[in-house]
């Protein structure tokens, strides 16, 4: 069991390759998603720990302001 899992999201463009009119057809072709999940668990294991004072710790956000790590996040 993976338990919580932060999952990171790619698309895949074919990036090489030409038309018969020897025109570059960069970026106009997606191949697929590539995807990967990672346990939050794993994350704290392999971040390395920093003191910050005292009353220092480490926290983690996502783009869209979501908190992904905090010494106080109670998943429910």
């Amino acid at each position: 069991e993976l338990g919580l899992v932060i999952t990171g999201t790619l698309p895949v463009f074919n990036i090489t390759g030409q038309n018969e009119n020897k025109t570059n057809l960069k970026n106009q072709l997606i191949l697929g998603v590539m995807g990967v999940d990672v346990s939050l668990e794993d994350i704290k294991r392999l971040t390395p720990r920093f003191t910050l004072c005292p009353n220092g710790y480490y926290f983690a956000i996502d783009p869209n302001g979501y908190v992904l790590l905090h010494p106080n996040l109670q998943p429910k």
